[in-house]
């Protein structure tokens, strides 16, 4: 939390040397809202349709493609490590340079549904961390709700055809709901949640299954560490970028870029050459 909040700190610096605006307005709403409503202008504001979702490859390239849509929009997204076992994200929303920071220990499933319940965080104007107050359970209910109509939205669910053929039998097949979560690019257990708020099954067969899928939290393989990729996994490309310009225009010292961005200089090569390439990716 440290580390994000001195990211999130530097942003504002940074951004003022350069004589940039940083404040960043992504709207508000309250617990009142409709969750639904909120969640489908919240994807048109980021340009996601259902259809390139379903297009994506793997849950790495929809990690990778809902970061850069959230990011796009002036949202920090960082990915630091820390014990799964304390907690999967949080986020900061008590400022003009929104945060929200995710667990890189956590699955990739799992950083996906914790950046849009940590947008809701932000939405509601709360900062995301652990509250188990009355009002607190509400936010999180809230968030959930939110986080789920935005990655699995209702009308696209209910007009796929497994679920269209399926009717309305309570149980599903493992198989179904596996191919669900493999195009939604989400876990089992959100699609089985939003087939229950659909009315597509029973609260008791939720349970069973939720259940039955139930593990402790366990963290993520590591393959090798390429510093370059860690670097803008965890930095995000949108500070990565502005660190580096901020040194090319000599705001800061090559010293101070090592520093920021936690990395040795003999990398800045190659986390530049990243950075071309994703802009040659994503235009």
């Amino acid at each position: 939390m440290r580390r994000a909040r001195r990211l999130q700190s530097l942003t504002r610096d940074l951004n003022r040397s350069l004589d940039r605006e940083s404040r960043v307005e992504i709207g508000r709403a309250t617990l009142a809202d409709n969750s639904a409503t909120l969640a489908s202008e919240t994807r048109e504001h980021l340009r996601v349709a259902i259809e390139e979702q379903w297009q994506w490859n793997d849950e790495a390239i929809a990690l990778a493609q809902w970061k850069r849509h959230v990011e796009e929009c002036g949202v920090l997204v960082f990915e630091l490590p820390f014990p799964i076992e304390e907690g999967r994200a949080f986020s900061f929303a008590d400022s003009d340079q929104p945060v929200i920071a995710l667990n890189s220990n956590d699955s990739r499933n799992g950083r996906i549904f914790s950046l849009f319940h940590e947008y809701g965080h932000l939405f509601l104007g709360q900062s995301g961390i652990c509250d188990l107050s009355e009002e607190g359970k509400l936010v999180e209910q809230f968030c959930n709700r939110f986080a789920g109509e935005l990655i699995v939205p209702g009308p696209a669910l209910r007009a796929h055809l497994l679920v269209e053929v399926h009717g309305t039998p309570a149980a599903w097949k493992e198989e179904d709901l596996q191919q669900l979560a493999g195009e939604f690019k989400v876990s089992r257990e959100v699609v089985l949640r939003r087939l229950l708020i659909l009315g597509r099954t029973t609260e008791r067969f939720y349970e069973q299954k939720r259940k039955e899928w139930e593990l402790p939290p366990r963290r993520r393989k590591g393959g090798r560490r390429i510093p370059p990729k860690q670097c803008l996994r965890q930095n995000g490309i949108p500070f990565t970028s502005l660190v580096l310009e901020s040194a090319r225009q000599e705001k800061i010292t090559y010293r101070d870029v090592s520093d920021y961005l936690s990395i040795g200089l003999k990398h800045l090569a190659a986390v530049e050459s990243l950075l071309r390439e994703e802009r040659v990716r994503y235009g």
